[in-house]
């Protein structure tokens, strides 16, 4: 073993006692804290977003064309043309949406009714709606909705299926139906749309789309992506992100300078040490390297505790209670999909180290610059 390394060991000894036992421990909670906030925030707001995306633009059309003006003076079967000419669009449909008052079993609920191209009859229901209605397949219920002339309309129907798309929203207050089962509710001889629901080949793309949408049907239209529909989560995510890089940053701080603070006393309580070494002929640079090493294994200790921390966190706690908590209004998604990678905890580990070698090297420069005589009567 190298001579630099034997002597690191020797100085991290805890059996020595006084100023920099406490600050090596200080100095290792602290980057253990700031790894653990960086692998916990990291890690939960990676699987917050995918599982949004993933559930978005599973159960959402990926672009809405709504008019600026009244649907009835758009043409709708041209721009539903223009907008499948437009290329990467996998499906336009026409449909509609309304409010209502449901009601099933004494219980009333306000809930979005939407056309929905299915061959299925009847209402279609997200399960956390059917259960707080507490209704299943084949149930009646009622619904309450204003017509076109403002007067209320009552409709008596009957439940087709339930279904769970992921999203809290849309599973507790959606109610979904086919065209001419809308009309019906609405009181309408025939289906009328009032805007279109655009289905892309890539959801990513939706920007790009509807700037060419809305460019070839021109003014009259406004082509609403399902990242700008969804702009307050989004938005929400990246404030808590913001915030917590603020912690971790601030964590990191405290944890370099404590590791400033110990490489300094450790050069202090080794005076007499280093100017032996000194006097044997060790070079700077071994004494250089030997405090160096010795911050870094100090930094290496605390973020292996912060990792194994985390994993002990994610794998015996609820991830989505505490992102849930940071957001404030409770998370859109039902669950989150955790993906536990090498890459970030070793990453994290290595970028503490990095850091704790330059935290300590003014103290150990200065180590390295210690007269041995001079060194042996301070000692």
């Amino acid at each position: 073993m190298p001579l630099a390394l034997k002597i690191t060991f020797r100085f991290l000894s805890l059996r020595r006692g006084g100023l920099g036992r406490f600050t090596a421990i200080a100095a290792a909670s602290m980057v253990a804290i700031g790894v653990f906030a960086f692998l916990l925030t990291d890690t939960l707001s990676n699987a917050f977003e995918t599982s949004l995306i993933t559930s978005l633009i599973r159960s959402e059309p990926h672009l809405v064309i709504v008019p600026k003006v009244d649907a009835e003076k758009i043409d709708l079967a041209n721009l539903i043309k223009n907008s499948s000419d437009v290329g990467s669009v996998a499906g336009v449909r026409p449909a509609a949406a309304t409010h209502a008052l449901m009601s099933a079993n004494g219980i009333s609920k306000v809930v979005l009714i939407r056309s929905f191209e299915t061959e299925s009859a009847g209402l279609v229901l997200g399960d956390l709606l059917a259960e707080d209605l507490r209704v299943s397949a084949g149930d009646e219920a009622e619904l309450v909705v204003q017509v076109r002339d403002g007067n209320p309309r009552k409709v008596r129907t009957r439940v087709g299926r339930t279904e769970t798309t992921g999203l809290y929203e849309d599973d507790s207050t959606v109610v979904r139906v086919t065209p001419t089962e809308y009309a019906a509710i609405v009181g309408d001889e025939i289906f009328t749309p009032e805007y279109v629901e655009v289905f892309l080949d890539d959801p990513m793309t939706a920007d790009i789309v509807a700037a060419r949408i809305e460019s070839v049907a021109g003014d009259g239209i406004k082509a609403l992506t399902w990242k700008g529909a969804n702009f307050k989560i989004f938005e929400s995510l990246r404030a808590a992100e913001s915030f917590s890089a603020m912690i971790v940053l601030l964590f990191a701080a405290f944890g370099m300078l404590a590791l400033a603070i110990t490489a300094a006393v450790l050069v202090r309580e080794r005076t007499g040490d280093i100017a032996i070494f000194r006097i044997l002929g060790m070079r700077r640079g071994t004494i250089v390297s030997i405090v160096a090493l010795h911050v870094a294994a100090i930094a290496a200790a605390g973020s292996l505790f912060g990792v194994a921390i985390f994993v002990l966190m994610i794998l015996t706690l609820d991830p989505q209670h505490y992102l849930s908590s940071i957001i404030g209004a409770g998370l859109p998604v039902r669950s989150l999909s955790i993906r536990l990678s090498a890459i970030e905890p070793i990453l994290a580990v290595a970028s503490a180290v990095v850091s704790a070698v330059f935290s300590g090297l003014l103290p150990a420069l200065r180590a390295s610059r210690i007269k041995p005589l001079a060194g042996l009567r301070q000692s």
